[in-house]
């Protein structure tokens, strides 16, 4: 996916690039597609680790990247390696 610009599916406005992040009292996280099945048993801890156990290769956890639609709100994701050089400083 390039740098483009898109546009929404469901009003034609533009599509400005961002993520969700998860909040909690102390912390905020970035978002990431893992390669799990969701009721593996790893889940649920207090504590996220950067790398989750079981996830070895770089495709295995991959941020995702959430456009939204200026006009109308739309999000629409993507879990694309090429976000993480957006995220780097």
């Amino acid at each position: 996916m390039s740098q483009s610009v898109l546009i929404c599916p469901k009003c034609s406005g533009e599509m400005a690039l961002g993520c969700v992040q998860d909040r909690s009292d102390k912390y905020s996280y970035l978002c990431y597609w893992v390669r799990k099945k969701p009721n593996d048993q790893s889940w649920g801890s207090d504590s996220v680790p950067l790398n989750l156990p079981g996830c070895t290769r770089p495709t295995d956890e991959v941020l995702i990247g959430t456009y939204r639609c200026e006009s109308c709100g739309f999000l629409e994701s993507y879990a694309r390696h090429e976000f993480e050089d957006l995220s780097s400083p």
